[in-house]
This record gives structure tokens, sequence and C-alpha cells, in this order.
């Protein structure tokens, strides 16, 4: 009997832009980016408990001195970055800024932006162009913003060989009626399932 196995992965990114701006270019910067981690499950089965039994003794971690974190400054020209994403087979990571554009960064040196949708975009605050997720098997790019009449839409783009979003190929997957200007997600992702 073979047993269907869903495989999550979690990825954590800190994403830092001055509180304002930068005291110097008046612009925010990504820092860093930080964790992968597997996650494996069988449907019907729960998850072996994560928490110490009462035999084993809990860990203890030393404390960071402050020498021990360093940020250094990878990219800067963002008004408000919000998400990265990257694709197979491209070295670029394509950075989300929350106005409406997506701009490759390939070893620190941005590129032309691949795809400018500020006009469909309400922004910013906790709205804006949020999200971004690109299809694991096909030139696809899928979006998640939040559009003038401030409701959340998630969007399809074909990519085309250069790697630019073909504007012109905008579907909309679906809108989701916001009656608040907050608090209204952004994150694009996809989840696979192997057997």
């Amino acid at each position: 009997m073979t047993r269907t196995r869903a495989v999550a992965i979690a990825v954590s990114f800190i994403l830092v832009g001055c509180s304002a701006a930068d005291d110097t270019t008046g612009e925010s910067s990504i820092a860093s980016v930080a964790t992968v981690a597997p996650i494996a499950t069988v449907p019907g089965e729960t998850a072996p408990p994560t928490v110490p039994s009462e035999s084993t003794a809990p860990e203890v971690t030393a404390p960071l001195v402050a020498e021990s974190v360093v940020l250094t400054r990878y990219v800067d020209g963002f008004q408000g970055p919000v998400d990265l994403a990257w694709r197979i087979g491209d070295p670029a990571i394509y950075v989300v800024d929350q106005p409406g554009v997506i701009t490759p960064i390939v070893d620190g040196v941005s590129g032309a932006p691949v795809v400018d949708i500020t006009d469909l975009v309400s922004c910013c605050g906790e709205q804006g162009l949020l999200g971004l997720a690109f299809h694991p098997t096909e030139a696809l790019a899928y979006v998640n913003y939040t559009n003038t009449d401030g409701d959340t839409v998630v969007a399809e783009f074909t990519i085309g060989a250069d790697g630019i979003f073909d504007e012109a190929s905008r579907r909309t997957v679906i809108t989701i009626n916001q009656p608040y200007p907050n608090h209204n997600g952004g994150d694009v992702a996809f989840g696979f399932r192997a057997t």
C-alpha cells in the first residue's frame, strides 16, 4: 500500500528596511535572508510532539553576545520591500516592492523591473503588492496585491524567455472583498505532494 506524503517547506526571511528611510539615501534596503526547513507529514497521522518528555532534560542555549549577529547591507533602492521569491534555474532573487514593482537582484545588483503594476495597486500601510510565487514547472508567476478598491487580488502572469512578466497576460485568479485596509495578508506559496 502506497502512502501519500505531503511535504512542506518552511522559509523565513529577514527583510530589514530602515524604519522610515535610510539616513543617506532615503531608501529601504534588504539586509539578510535566512532559513529553510523541510517538514513531512502523513495524512491521517499526527506529527510527533515537539515538547520534551518528562524524562528529557531541557536544552540550555548560551545567550548571544552583541558581536555574534551582524547585518550586512545587500542591496538598496526599494520603497517598501515586503517579499522575496526565486525560481528554479534562475540566479536572481526577485524583490517585491510594496508600491507595485518586482525587481530581480543578482549578486547584489538590481536589474530592470520585471513588472510594474503600480497603477493597479493601492499602497501603502498594510496594502500594496504583497506577495509573489513562481509556478514550480511552468513559466507563470502569481502575485497578491490590494487593488485600488482595497480588495485582495491574486493574479497570474506569463513570464517571457527574458524573465519579464507579460503584463497583457494578467489573469485574475481570485478577488476577495476586504472591508478594512489592514490585516490583509498577502503571501503566495505552492505546496507539493509526492506519492
